[in-house]
Parts: structure tokens; C-alpha cells; sequence
């Protein structure tokens, strides 16, 4: 949840008011899931989201192994692989997930 309300935030959208995590399913809808190829036994995708607080980006999230190293703008996986260092994910600004924005 603190990831989709530094989102708005940082945007300057108003986020919905949400009583439990589970109604920001009302205001995102996935549409593309980005499997990279593998390396070794790892497995790494980007799920891109339509939403409503970012109609004209979106929303993007990396994961690998299960561990979520990215939540930002979407369409992320043109520039930035679900292989990429640590180092790559915590130096984008526009990553939600590091930087001091909710850490």
C-alpha cells in the first residue's frame, strides 16, 4: 500500500481512499507480463498496470525470485531488465521501492 501512495504522491495524484490493500485491485488492471529469459534457476518478470492515478503511463513492477525491486512508471522494461544489479534498481528515481521514498 505505502508503494501506491508515494506513487500518487510523487505524481501529485490524489489516491483513492482505501480501507485494506485489497481495493487498489478496483483501480489497477494488468495488461502485459514481461518474462525475461532466464539465468540459472531465477526467475525474473515485469507486470505493467493500467491505473488510475497514471492513465497515460501506467505502472510497472519488477520481481525476481519473489522479491519486488521495482514499483514505478510503467513500461519499465525498456530500459530497466529484471537481471540489472541491485545497484541499477537503487539508483533509479523513479523507483518507489528504494531511495528513502518509503524504506
Amino acid at each position: 500500500m505505502k508503494h501506491f501512495y508515494s506513487y500518487c504522491e510523487y505524481f501529485g495524484e490524489k489516491p483513492p481512499k482505501l480501507k485494506d490493500l485489497e481495493e487498489i485491485l478496483y483501480y489497477i488492471e494488468p495488461f502485459c507480463m514481461y518474462i525475461e529469459n532466464p539465468k540459472s534457476n531465477d526467475i525474473a518478470y515485469t507486470i505493467d498496470f493500467n491505473c488510475d492515478w497514471d492513465s497515460e503511463h501506467g505502472m510497472s513492477r519488477i520481481i525476481r525470485n519473489g522479491e519486488i525491486l521495482y514499483v514505478g512508471e510503467g513500461m519499465v522494461h525498456f530500459y530497466l531488465k529484471a537481471w540489472e544489479n541491485l545497484d541499477s534498481y537503487k539508483n533509479d528515481v523513479g523507483n518507489f521501492v528504494f531511495n528513502g521514498k518509503f524504506v
